[in-house]
Order: C-alpha cells, then sequence, then structure tokens
C-alpha cells in the first residue's frame, strides 16, 4: 500500500510545478479511519491463532493458550503484575534467602523475566496504548485522482480492502 501510494503520488504530481504553490500535502497512508484495526481483534487473533497452531514444547507436549489479557493503560498493567507477579518474586527471594542462596539462579532469572516485560511494555506503550487517528483527507484524494486515471485498480492502497483476520491469520503470523 505505501509503494502504491508513492506511485500515485508521483502519477499525480507529474509536471506540477513544485515551487508553484506553497500548500505542501502530506499523506498519511494507514487504516485508522476507514478501516481501523482493534487491539481486542489483534487479540482475539491471536488467541484463534495458536489454538489452532499450537506451539510444541521441548518434550513435544503442546502448550495451551489463554486469551491474552489485554490492558487498557500502564496503570492497570503495573497493578497486573504487583497482583500475580511481585508476590511469588518476593517469595522466591525470602525462599532464596533461607536456604543459604541456593535458589539464586531461579530468582534471579524470574527477575529478569518480570524485569523485561515491564522494560517491553514502556518502550511499546506509545505504539500500542495510542488512541489517535489519522487525517487521511489528503489521500482520499489521492485515490479519486487514481480513479480519474483508471489506476485505482492497478495502484490499490485503499485500507478498505484489507480484512484484518485474513492478514493476521494467512500472512502476518
Amino acid at each position: 500500500m505505501v509503494v502504491n501510494s508513492i506511485l500515485a503520488a508521483i502519477i499525480a504530481h507529474i509536471g506540477k510545478d513544485r515551487y508553484s504553490s506553497s500548500q505542501e500535502l502530506i499523506y498519511h497512508i494507514s487504516s485508522s479511519k476507514r478501516n481501523p484495526l482493534k487491539s481486542s481483534d489483534i487479540r482475539l487473533f491471536l488467541f484463534h491463532y495458536f489454538t489452532k497452531n499450537p506451539w510444541i514444547n521441548k518434550d513435544g507436549k503442546i502448550i495451551k493458550v489463554g486469551m491474552p489479557t489485554l490492558f487498557s493503560n500502564m496503570d492497570s498493567f503495573q497493578k497486573y503484575i504487583s497482583t500475580y507477579y511481585w508476590p511469588l518474586l518476593k517469595i522466591v527471594e525470602l525462599v532464596n534467602v533461607l536456604s543459604w542462596h541456593r535458589f539464586d539462579k531461579t530468582y534471579k532469572d524470574l527477575k529478569r523475566k518480570i524485569d523485561m516485560s515491564i522494560r517491553l511494555c514502556e518502550l511499546y506503550k506509545p505504539y500500542v496504548l495510542f488512541h489517535g487517528s489519522f487525517d487521511d483527507c489528503n489521500t482520499e484524494r489521492l485515490r479519486m485522482t487514481m480513479k480519474g486515471y483508471n489506476m485505482d485498480d492497478k495502484l490499490n492502497f485503499d485500507p478498505n480492502c484489507i480484512k484484518w483476520e485474513d492478514y493476521f491469520m494467512k500472512t502476518h503470523l
């Protein structure tokens, strides 16, 4: 879609003097307004995919998946970690100290995994918890221009044609 839209912009602007207009056009190539992808959909697609195509552990046993937990903000994620994982880590730490550091490896591994999860969530927060949408009016005008040139079927970049479930189940995953 991005390549097609770039080609369409080149075709639409051929022969136009770029200095004659003071207006610069910005084309947002996204599906955010016309065909949004919701977090709840991704959650469902992941569950369906890993139910139909299960992972197998090193012992050859199928790893059963549950519905992924979806957090609406970082506070709910922090609360979840504090409720379910920090107490477990503290228990392992206490057992480790009481047993003269016999479980050092277990404690360090668990702490590393929790810290990594928190860090990854902080890194991806701006993307995962982004609730904005992009103005794609210029892109829609570009699509209409391509229809005028009878190029809309060759340079298709209409986000309405994306079938998100098919994309995730058959292409992306």
